[in-house]
């Protein structure tokens, strides 16, 4: 298959898509004009939190800083606040914190995250 051809392959199969998007978007405008209730609310921006790695010898200090990042990007749920800390753990607070990482919290009770860290 030539080069040429390869790319009208890949521009019909686009087509194809924008198509089938197409479709989908017209019928989620059918669906909100017919219940605006049940059209879904999103955000138009995702603000992805900064973490700086993890100040061990201030813990609670860093605890607040990552509170306000989580602030300034509008996440307030519990079990996301804990995945993000959780992903930011290196392999030494990993370890240090292990039961917590293998043992998470049920859902509903990782809040404050300030509790978290042991001094």
């Amino acid at each position: 298959m030539s080069q040429l051809e390869e790319i009208e392959r890949k521009l019909q199969q686009l087509e194809e898509q924008n198509r089938i998007l197409a479709g989908t978007n017209e019928e989620l405008r059918t669906l909100a004009a017919a219940d605006p209730a049940r059209t879904p609310q999103m955000s138009a921006h995702a603000i992805r939190p900064h973490l700086a790695p993890f100040w061990s010898d201030r813990p609670a200090a860093w605890f607040a800083h990552i509170e306000s990042n989580f602030a300034l990007a509008h996440i307030t749920a519990d079990e996301t606040k804990y995945n993000y800390v959780v992903g930011q753990m290196d392999a030494r607070l990993s370890k240090e914190m292990e039961d917590l990482v293998i043992n998470p919290p049920p859902k509903g009770e990782r809040n404050n995250p300030t509790s978290w860290h042991h001094t």
